[in-house]
């Protein structure tokens, strides 16, 4: 097997070791660690754009990877604006402070409801997160 090494400047991981590239959305991205472990594990993917909020984590998944994640809220992003990404998968590492407050689910962890009622309406599924996900906002 090849190096995992990420290549700076490159913008995509490439590891030779299957015949198609998977196009990839990383979500909560932080600093790559998502990203760096689809590599160890050899998967041949090109991650045509990450998602993160925090500035600093930014700065460093730019350093480590040559692409600087869209910085913004992810909750103005619509299932339209996903497809246009034509992704085969996505990579989310959201924050775990939402979750584990007490069992309490706090507003924090609103955009990954969405996220999960997005997956679910793109696979044709009912959720039953849209009447949790609006008692968060």
């Amino acid at each position: 097997m090849e190096s995992a090494e990420p290549r700076r400047g490159s913008g995509e991981m490439e590891i030779e070791t299957t015949s198609s590239t998977w196009r990839i959305l990383e979500f909560y991205s932080g600093i790559g660690a998502m990203r760096y472990s689809l590599m160890r594990a050899g998967i041949r993917g090109h991650v045509v754009e990450a998602f993160d909020i925090n500035n600093i984590a930014n700065d460093v998944y730019e350093h480590n990877f040559g692409h600087r994640p869209f910085q913004g809220n992810i909750q103005v992003l619509s299932p339209t604006d996903l497809d246009k990404y034509e992704a085969h998968a996505w990579l989310l590492s959201p924050p775990c402070q939402p979750y584990t407050r007490q069992g309490c689910i706090t507003s924090l962890a609103f955009s990954f409801f969405l996220m999960l009622q997005y997956f679910c309406l793109y696979i044709g599924l009912q959720c039953c997160f849209s009447r949790s996900a609006e008692r968060l906002k």
